[in-house]
């Protein structure tokens, strides 16, 4: 496509930055829906959003500077970081259920939501198509390093 032809569909830089960001607010959205009507517990909910996320930013809208919103106007940095507060105050209730629900370890949801969604967000800056991981690949690794950590597994623990 032709820079022309983009300029037929959209007026400005700002225009299609912000029609990106919202992309990723959908494939968000769409995460979180696919996780509370599929997840039975907290952590299930969890991994199934970060999984599904990583999968549609990998194959949908691999771009990696949507992580910054200083170059959009006030209302829609407005729009984008108030989508954010809600999916990260969605996520740090998942982490409280599956507190409650034993599937989690107590911790500091905030700090654990922060920590997770800090790791997921900079997914697209690293990662590539013509790697050796696929999307999924890179959703189940990176899962598992935040469900299981840096420490050793005990035998048969």
């Amino acid at each position: 496509i032709t820079k022309a032809a983009i300029y037929y569909y959209f007026s400005n830089k700002n225009e299609i930055l912000f029609e990106c960001h919202k992309l990723a607010i959908d494939i968000a959205q769409r995460s979180l829906d696919h996780s509370e009507n599929s997840g039975r517990t907290g952590f299930e909910k969890i991994t199934t959003t970060i999984r599904s996320y990583i999968i549609g930013m990998t194959s949908e809208l691999n771009f990696s500077f949507l992580v910054d919103v200083s170059a959009l106007k006030p209302d829609e940095r407005a729009y984008v970081v108030g989508f954010r507060d809600k999916f990260e105050a969605k996520m740090r209730g998942f982490v409280e259920e599956g507190i409650a629900d034993g599937s989690i370890a107590p911790c500091e949801p905030k700090f654990a939501i922060f920590a997770i969604m800090g790791a997921v967000s900079w997914v697209p800056s690293w990662y590539s198509p013509d790697g050796e991981l696929s999307g999924q690949e890179v959703a189940d690794v990176l899962i598992g390093f935040l469900s299981d950590g840096l420490r050793p597994r005990l035998e048969g623990h």
